[in-house]
């Protein structure tokens, strides 16, 4: 009873004051071609559309584009915009007359010259598209030519014939409503012919079913019947002022009569319904016409509602244009011009206190009231603070004075006028209050007060669970207890406390957390341990100016860049930050002071005081769209489908983007990446791309756009293209090059191997001759060896007078010497001439040993004696036999020589009885053969010169007790050289 009592009693001297949405104009939309504005539309592709009396205006969150009779439009006013199945997107002109957008263009009907012949009086009221893409149009006005009905129009030769449907209604419009599953077709008139004599009703068809019922206001002066559906059925009625919601059923379910005409209503996706007027428009939250509506835009004429796919409500004008709401759950309580400057709260309600001694009190049942009594006191000055208690009294701060304000008696019951500056009022018992300020403290109990001097400036006050009282300090003095009057430091241990706490807040698990001015958040939890967080833990800042605690146990960061919701678990492990700025829906960023009030936050800005349920202010999690609007191609524009191959020196492309959210257009963000190309996606923060000097392939560009809390979209914007390969990779091109290249190898090799041939002819050829010069000169010196020791024996014979002897010595030695000079001409002579020089030299050998020796030459019968073989070759192993082998031998010798073929060599053995090498060695180991040293050149040069091997054996003949018994030389030399 008491409470009834006490709202009653609210009620008599409280005035009501308005909860309302906070819109603003976005800032580019002062480019709009005319203030005066009609209808506001999202299509697919997430472009907000809006039509004016100057034109049509696209959005895309960054850029407004205009639309006049200049750029194809049929004319500049422009009322009703819709969207068919293939997203083409259609406009109705004041005129009557349709056309649609398209692929970058606009593109008018065929009927529309006949429309604007049937609606001279009337505009089109709405349209829909049925099955085959069917034009349907509803028409608004007293007449159309004189016939009532619906225009329909088939989409057979670009929407070229018109058939017209007539009703009976005596006075009737009809209209099309778009739910969620298909349009609606309504009548609304009075009388028909099956009731001539009911026109003082008002008649609704509705799906076939018809509704009666009285009229409330002058319908039947409006123009504007329109109407609105919900996902269940229900549908919202318009005609004058009243609205009317009829159920799938056909039963009226509800009646509302506004103050003034009706322009529109909608029903957004979450059920909300919107009421548009011409003095403002009204919030019905879940559609319940029962419970007071929220509104706004008061006295502004409103046009029609959207609220888009990420929550943004946007409202169409006709005298500021487009107005937005970033979030339709933040409310805010004064009018902009009225300051806010103090918030307070106790268990039954919250004040807020404003400049102009305004006090307005949110209840526990959501409703609002203001206080007026402090309006018409003697008070001046612009300082209060104030808290309620249960006995209907004000409890506030004056300027310098504390008063108590009895609400009944309308008078101050208490007037303390301590010259103190007071910034906190701590309710700590029944008529107990601590009131501080700087330099001192104000206690008051019972009526009674008290000033005590602080020794540091208090900043703010905080009564913990346990009953102790503690205050912070503007420097750096740390946190004291107030403890029996006294001041006694709190945490003294804890050094990083010696800052300046801008607020203190204890939670349901003891933990105590402190607002500091630079240091960020400080919490002392229940196990007596200090943490700090700051910016590197995500807070959007490190200066804070508020605290609070909401049901969910989550904490509530207020500082000059925005809000901050910070959840934790109880052992603090566990921490999740998420920060919250306009692009949230905030009307401002600059949060002073913050307090939780049945299930709300109510927030104080510098200039603004509103408010959001707990679950109600959260991230944005729709995935924004975003799509490629233009390419350029080394600076060349294209639309995306226009690219498919590019010549090899097309390869610079700068790719523009549009990201359609509409939360925070300055700080766009977008992910992209150039497969083939790029191995790591890259960030921009315009959307332009640049791409230059890109080699041939294939190519496709992703793009991701990222929404204003980093949310990506579902599906990349792409395109794919390919750049050719230049000519001359080209595989025809590269085949050419191949042959071309073939042939120039051939005769380059062709050359190559002659000149290679003709220098190893050259260069055999000189081997040829420096061979030749080599053998001619060792020949040259064989020669003077031989002939020396021939002379050297007739010169033996001519001192011993052996005349007979040298004279016979002489001859065969001068027909030696014939075959020597002639044969020293060739390098190669016949085997015959070989083996008669041979004998000649081996007889005269003879006539000059003292003990003669004999001698034997076998020739193979099979041998060829024409054969040629090099010149002097088997001499000087004949001489050696003779002088090293026979010579030193007292009798008896016998030198053997054997000429035989052995397949395609010359074999040839000079065989002697003669003392052996090894008693030569022993004997004559200091002589060293000339003739033997030749001869081995000789044969080295040869092999060098004819590529083919000459093999020379010597051989130890031994007898039974291995005694020497002469030697054996064995000379292969190949023929055919």
């Amino acid at each position: 009873m008491f409470r009834l009592l006490f709202c009653f009693l609210i009620l008599l001297t409280f005035k009501s004051p308005a909860q309302e949405l906070f819109f603003s104009q976005p800032s580019n939309f002062q480019n709009l071609p005319s203030q005066e504005t009609y209808s506001v539309f999202q299509d697919s592709k997430g472009f907000i559309w809006i039509t004016t009396d100057a034109g049509i205006c696209r959005y895309d969150g960054s850029q407004l584009t205009v639309f006049t009779v200049n750029e194809g439009i049929t004319e500049n006013v422009v009322f009703n915009v819709q969207e068919d199945d293939k997203g083409r997107v259609w406009f109705s002109t004041l005129s009557g007359s349709l056309f649609y957008f398209s692929e970058g263009k606009f593109t008018s009907i065929a009927a529309n010259e006949e429309l604007r012949k049937i609606c001279r009086t009337m505009t089109i009221n709405g349209f829909f598209f049925g099955k085959k893409d069917t034009l349907f149009l509803s028409a608004g006005g007293s007449s159309i030519s004189g016939v009532r009905g619906i225009v329909k129009i088939p989409p057979e030769n670009n929407y070229r014939n018109i058939i017209i449907d007539s009703l009976h209604f005596s006075l009737c419009q009809r209209f099309f409503i778009t739910n969620p599953k298909h349009p609606t077709q309504v009548i609304v008139g009075s009388g028909c012919v099956y009731e001539e004599n009911d026109s003082s009703k008002l008649i609704i068809q509705y799906e076939k079913k018809i509704v009666r019922f009285p009229a409330k206001g002058s319908w039947y002066n409006s123009n504007r019947w329109k109407g609105a559906a919900d996902k269940y059925g229900n549908i919202y009625v318009l005609f004058g002022k009243e609205l009317i919601i009829i159920s799938k059923a056909g039963i009226i379910k509800n009646r509302y009569l506004f103050d003034c005409d009706i322009n529109s209503c909608y029903v957004d996706p979450e059920d909300d319904l919107w009421v548009c007027t011409i003095k403002g428009g009204y919030l019905f939250k879940n559609a319940d016409l029962k419970n007071s509506p929220i509104s706004f835009l008061n006295n502004v004429s409103l046009s029609s509602v959207l609220v888009d796919r990420e929550g943004t409500t946007w409202i169409a004008t006709l005298e500021k244009g487009v107005l937005r709401s970033i979030n339709k759950n933040i409310l805010f309580l004064n009018e902009q011009e009225d300051k806010p400057i103090y918030l307070q709260k106790d268990s039954n309600q919250l004040n807020i206190t404003y400049e102009s001694k305004k006090i307005i009190s949110l209840f526990k049942n959501d409703s609002l009231f203001e206080e007026e009594g402090l309006k018409n006191t003697s008070l001046t000055g612009s300082r209060i603070a104030c808290s309620y208690n249960d006995q209907n009294l004000i409890y506030l701060q004056y300027d310098n004075h504390f008063l108590i304000w009895d609400i009944k008696k309308k008078n101050f019951i208490l007037d303390y006028p301590k010259k103190i500056n007071i910034s906190n009022i701590l309710k700590i018992g029944k008529d107990s209050f601590l009131l501080t300020s700087s330099p001192c403290i104000l206690t008051y109990y019972n009526k009674v007060g008290n000033a005590l001097m602080t020794p540091f400036p208090v900043r703010e006050v905080l009564q913990l669970k346990n009953k102790k009282i503690i205050l912070s300090s503007r420097n750096n003095s740390g946190m004291y207890e107030f403890v029996n009057n006294t001041f006694v430091p709190y945490l003294p241990n804890q050094p990083k406390l010696k800052t300046r706490i801008n607020y203190m807040v204890e939670d349901a698990h003891g933990n105590i957390w402190l607002a500091t001015n630079e240091n960020g958040l400080y919490c002392y939890d229940y196990n007596h341990q200090l943490h700090q967080y700051t910016r590197i833990n995500g807070l959007v800042s490190d200066k804070i100016n508020t605290l609070a605690i909401d049901d969910q146990h989550n904490l509530w960061l207020g500082s000059y860049s925005g809000l901050t919701k910070f959840s934790y678990s109880k052992d603090l492990k566990n921490i999740q930050v998420v920060n919250f700025d306009k692009s949230h829906g905030l009307p401002t960023l600059q949060i002073e002071r913050m307090m939780t009030f049945n299930g709300k936050i109510i927030c104080m800005g510098k200039d603004i005081t509103f408010y959001f349920k707990e679950n109600e202010l959260k991230k944005n999690t729709i995935p924004p769209l975003n799509y490629i609007q233009s390419v350029s191609i080394n600076d060349k524009a294209y639309t995306p489908t226009d690219i498919v191959f590019l010549s090899y020196d097309q390869n610079n492309l700068h790719i523009f983007t549009s990201l359609l959210t509409y939360k925070n257009v300055a700080q766009r963000k977008f992910l992209y990446k150039l497969t083939g190309y790029d191995k790591e996606w890259h960030a921009s923060t315009t959307g332009d791309i640049q791409y230059t000097n890109l080699p041939h392939g294939s190519y496709t560009i992703l793009i991701h756009g990222l929404n204003n809390d980093n949310i990506k979209s579902s599906k990349p914007a792409t395109f794919t293209f390919t750049i050719n390969r230049p000519f001359w990779l080209t595989w025809w091109f590269i085949a050419l090059e191949i042959i071309l290249f073939c042939i120039i190898f051939f005769f380059v090799f062709r050359f190559w191997k002659n000149r290679l041939q003709k220098k190893e002819h050259d260069k055999a050829r000189i081997n040829q001759k420096m061979a030749e010069f080599k053998m001619t000169a060792l020949r040259s010196q064989m020669n003077p060896h031989f002939i020396f020791n021939a002379i050297g024996s007739i010169q033996h014979y001519i001192l011993k007078n052996e005349i007979k002897q040298s004279y016979n010595y002489l001859s065969k030695f001068s027909m030696l010497i014939r075959n020597i000079l002639n044969n020293s001409r060739e390098e190669y002579i016949s085997l015959s001439q070989e083996i008669n020089t041979l004998r000649l030299y081996i007889e005269l050998e003879q006539i000059r040993f003292t003990n003669p020796f004999k001698f034997v030459i076998e020739v193979d019968e099979q041998l060829d004696m024409d054969m040629d073989i090099p010149t002097m070759l088997i001499q000087p192993y004949v001489e050696n036999s003779i002088w090293h082998g026979l010579m030193p031998k007292e009798s008896d010798g016998i030198l053997e020589l054997f000429f035989k073929k052995r397949d395609d060599t010359l074999f040839v053995a000079i065989r002697d009885n003669g003392i052996g090498r090894k008693i030569k060695d022993l004997s004559q180991k200091s002589h060293i053969s000339k003739g033997m040293s030749i001869t081995e050149q000789r044969i080295q040069t040869l092999e060098a010169t004819n590529q083919k091997k000459f093999i020379t054996n010597i051989i130890d003949l031994k007898d039974e007790d291995n005694n020497s018994v002469g030697t054996e030389v064995q000379l292969i030399i190949p023929l055919n050289i």
